[in-house]
């Protein structure tokens, strides 16, 4: 009896004394989560988006970042717009804009940039997660690319924001070449203005944004961003804060006919 007791304080001890059992979270898929789950789970939550392993916390961030650019995303238009300097006998109300059958297929923050620009032919891609894109159109003949925001799961919202509503959250498109059509240009009778900046910010993965953008007379505007990638600005997890100052990168072609 006093061998039992002595071995049973033992095991007592032991149990005391032992590590701590910390659980080891598997990271879920974010279609399982409800969108109650994902507003509420803490920031460290692991997840899946697109097969890519990433936390609530980031996913928060970035969604953050992506409000500021839909409602900046005018404003930032206007600038551009305002910088133009045109000839005499020209003026910004004949600019030939991009067709709303071609607008109406990107998001709106895209719709609201260009058509602010007073752009022919427009690229607008903002700073995104690795992991909001999908694999299937990453290719480097892509003409578009879709960005996925979990935490939009509302269709109302989403579809007011150019997007459609997936079990992962709500799908944007973004061009990544883009091409506007018009009726052959008279010379003396129009005039362009392309600007398309060059960028480089070791935040942004260290290379530089290329374009190709021009106009051809005979009756056609277009803006492509010509590097070796998809995307020009990937964030990945180990950027703290998501560098919220990095803004979108663009490319405005306007053609201005008489």
């Amino acid at each position: 009896m006093k061998r039992a007791l002595v071995l049973f304080s033992t095991l007592l001890i032991g149990a005391a004394t032992a590590a701590p059992v910390h659980e080891v979270v598997s990271a879920r898929a974010i279609s399982l989560l409800s969108a109650r789950e994902r507003q509420a789970l803490p920031d460290s939550t692991p997840v899946t988006v697109h097969g890519r392993q990433v936390t609530l916390g980031a996913i928060r961030a970035v969604h953050a970042l992506r409000m500021k650019f839909f409602a900046n995303a005018s404003i930032l238009g206007l600038k551009w717009k305002a910088s133009v300097h045109l000839p005499p006998g020209f003026a910004l109300t004949q600019a030939i804009p991009i067709p709303q059958s071609i607008l109406q297929n990107y998001a709106k923050d895209y719709q609201d940039f260009c058509k602010a620009a007073a752009a022919t032919a427009c690229i607008y891609l903002p700073v995104i997660g690795s992991w909001e894109s999908g694999a299937h159109n990453t290719s480097l003949s892509a003409t578009t690319q879709d960005v996925t925001d979990p935490l939009i799961t509302d269709g109302s919202v989403c579809s007011a924001g150019g997007g459609h509503l997936t079990s992962d959250g709500c799908v944007y498109t973004y061009p990544v070449k883009q091409t506007t059509n018009f009726p052959p240009l008279t010379a003396g009778k129009y005039t362009t203005n392309i600007n398309c900046p060059l960028d480089k910010d070791a935040k942004q993965g260290g290379f530089t944004t290329e374009w190709n953008a021009g106009v051809d007379p005979h009756g056609a505007a277009f803006a492509n961003w010509a590097i070796n990638y998809t995307w020009p600005y990937w964030l990945e997890q180990g950027i703290p804060e998501y560098d919220a100052s990095a803004g979108p990168a663009t490319c405005v072609v306007q053609v201005f006919a008489q």
